[in-house]
């Protein structure tokens, strides 16, 4: 019955290693796999799980987002210090007045306000406001901090002036109000001048026709003569009026339609004028007389014979009425005359102050929110830049970090996954070292009672293959298997890493040389697999038993008894065989792993990269290795996944 039982158990241990072609096969779990070289290789598969490493790399490196926020906002702040200054805003009023008699005397038109307001900022009031300023200042500093508004519906205009002190504020808005007021005033006397100069011109040719219009008239008096009897001439007309009192009674008529132009009918000047003009005509009058009594006693007796004085004639009427037309027209140039004189010596401007500038209505404007808004775009610059860094830096790092990551690299399965095991306490590693032992078992093996066999391989060395066969060799044990530890690596260094994986209370109870190699089988392990057998299967079993490969030059013949050891060893009952492989760049890994059945890949998150990586598996891949998963080892923290379970499950 027990010979029955023993060889029932041979063969299935034979049916579940052996291949079809002398290989060992894979696991009846493993049946929709690839049965050449494991796993069949699928595309690259990005999902939200793909993104924690960033949001990752973001949490570790939360010190440089802020330090980078930080720097770039009190480099904001600083520029938005230098840049900007509290300003002072100092405003007085201007009103618009237009007088229609000072239009019709300057021939001017009410502006536009928009007009009137760009006249008010001529360069020359500018830069005459910008002279006298205490201290002077630039023009083009003052047009800048220049305001003119001019408000709706209405005639008042709103000059402001912005500056860092609040008192030559009130002062350069005052001083430009005053400018201006003159500015407007100055423009009227220039073009009254001109107005003047103008009429005056006009008056010229004006009184030379005026002149010439009384002596014709002068000219052609009517003459008072008689006829001789019986055929005699008559007598000549009386002597004309003297042309000297003429001139001088139209000069003082001239003189007095002057002062009636500035001064009333009342003003004693005027009233002297035209007692002056009374004097003249009285002179003319009797000086006519006197020109005419020398003539009166030879014609008394023919005064009666006489005939009457003639009518005055049409050329008479012609200039009379000329001379009055050019009077009249004289006049109104005189009118004129002194009108733009007058607005000359005292002209009234456009515009008045209606409400100077104080330091009451001064408005203040600080520069605390351009400051705090440069400095908050200064700090999102520099957290996005720093983000950007990171989110780069995570970019093109080659190493496998993630479980993503392997997945995606190694187009495997995950198994398990390590943080640091260094920094573990005894019992977190069992308890870690417990469940990753059931995660590999539950894939390779097709029920939690049987054993199988596995190697393990990694891209290079020192990324944790001794401690991870360690740990779940000890965990196997705990579970009941018998545990075969293989280390598979250059002779020179097998005697160091078993010392590596044994124990700390195994080397320290082994003092001399011969105890040390008590577990070890120092002959050729592959001729005589036997041993090895007996140490699990024989009357004192031990749980766990490691043995070193010999050599290190692997010839056919070498391979095949490898293959027939791992074929006696794997039809042991209720065995664990753990292989632990060199790394995967050094040919003798590949031909070893030939004739694996599992082979577990082992990544580093701080030395496994991605091209190293791929290169190797794919050369494991062509070599027609069963890829069974994959592992990680000194893993980040997940604690976003754990938060983020939820979801990224």
């Amino acid at each position: 019955m027990k010979n029955d039982t023993r060889a029932g158990r041979e063969r299935r241990a034979r049916a579940r290693f052996n291949g079809p072609n002398g290989s060992f096969g894979a696991d009846p779990r493993s049946a929709g796999r690839e049965r050449d070289g494991g796993p069949t290789p699928a595309g690259p598969q990005f999902g939200p799980a793909d993104l924690l490493p960033f949001a990752q790399a973001f949490a570790r490196r939360w010190p440089w987002l802020v330090l980078g926020a930080a720097a770039l906002g009190w480099a904001g702040g600083w520029c938005g210090v230098q840049r900007w200054k509290e300003t002072y805003t100092a405003s007085t009023a201007l009103l618009r007045q237009s007088s229609t008699h000072v239009q019709d005397v300057l021939g001017d038109h009410d502006l536009d306000p928009n007009t009137y307001a760009s006249l008010l900022r001529a360069p020359e009031l500018v830069e005459r406001v910008a002279a006298q300023a205490l201290p002077p200042v630039d023009a083009e500093w003052l047009a800048a901090r220049l305001d003119i508004v001019c408000d709706r519906n209405s005639d008042v205009l709103q000059i402001a002036i912005s500056t860092t002190n609040r008192e030559a504020a009130v002062d350069l808005a005052n001083r430009y109000s005053r400018e201006a007021v003159k500015f407007t005033q100055e423009l009227q006397t220039n073009t009254a001048a001109r107005a003047r100069l103008f009429v005056t011109r006009q008056l010229a040719p004006l009184e030379a026709e005026l002149t010439a219009l009384h002596r014709e008239n002068l000219a052609q008096a009517p003459v008072a003569g008689h006829a001789a009897k019986r055929g005699a001439a008559p007598r000549a007309a009386a002597p004309a009026m003297s042309p000297l009192l003429l001139d001088r009674l139209q000069a003082a008529r001239q003189e007095a339609a002057e002062m009636l132009a500035r001064y009333t009918e009342k003003h004693p000047l005027v009233q002297q004028q035209e007692a002056k003009i009374a004097v003249l005509q009285q002179e003319l009058l009797q000086s006519s007389a006197l020109s005419t009594a020398s003539t009166n006693t030879n014609d008394q007796a023919d005064a009666a014979a006489a005939p009457a004085p003639a009518m005055p004639s049409r050329e008479s009427l012609l200039t009379d009425a000329k001379l009055q037309m050019v009077e009249n027209a004289r006049l109104t140039l005189l009118e004129q005359q002194e009108a733009a004189r007058a607005l000359e010596l005292d002209p009234p401007g456009t515009c008045q102050i209606l409400a100077p500038a104080t330091l009451q209505t001064v408005i203040a404007h600080k520069r605390t929110a351009k400051i705090a808004v440069l400095a908050g775009f200064g700090g999102l610059l520099g957290f996005l830049l720093v983000g950007a860094v990171i989110v780069w830096g995570e970019a093109v790092d080659p190493r496998l970090k993630t479980v993503a990551d392997v997945e995606r690299v190694t187009r495997l399965p995950v198994v398990a996954s390590a943080m640091d095991l260094a920094g573990m306490s005894p019992a977190e590693r069992r308890d870690w070292a417990f469940r990753a032992w059931t995660n590999l078992q539950g894939l390779l093996s097709c029920s939690p009672n049987h054993g199988f066999v596995c190697g393990f391989t990694s891209s290079d060395h020192g990324e944790g293959r001794s401690t991870w066969v360690r740990l779940l060799a000890d965990a196997a044990s705990q579970r009941g298997f018998r545990v075969l530890t293989i280390v598979a690596v250059p002779g020179t260094h097998n005697l160091r890493k078993l010392a590596e994986n044994q124990p700390a209370e195994s080397r320290e109870q082994r003092t001399t040389p011969g105890e040390a190699h008590t577990d070890l089988v120092m002959s050729n392990v592959l001729n005589t697999p036997d041993a090895v057998t007996q140490k699990l299967i024989g009357p004192n079993p031990e749980p766990i038993v490691q043995i070193p490969l010999p050599g290190w030059v692997w010839d056919l013949e070498r391979r095949r008894q490898w293959h027939a050891a791992l074929r006696h060893w794997s039809q042991i009952d209720n065995i664990a065989l753990l292989i632990e492989l060199a790394p995967a760049s050094m040919p003798e890994t590949v031909l070893l792993a030939e004739n694996l059945p599992n082979l577990i890949w082992l990544a580093d998150a701080k030395k496994a990269t991605a091209a190293k990586t791929c290169d190797q598996l794919q050369t494991l891949r062509h070599a027609r290795c069963h890829l069974a998963g994959a592992v990680l080892n000194r893993a980040d923290p997940p604690f976003l996944r754990n938060r983020l379970a939820r979801w990224f499950a």
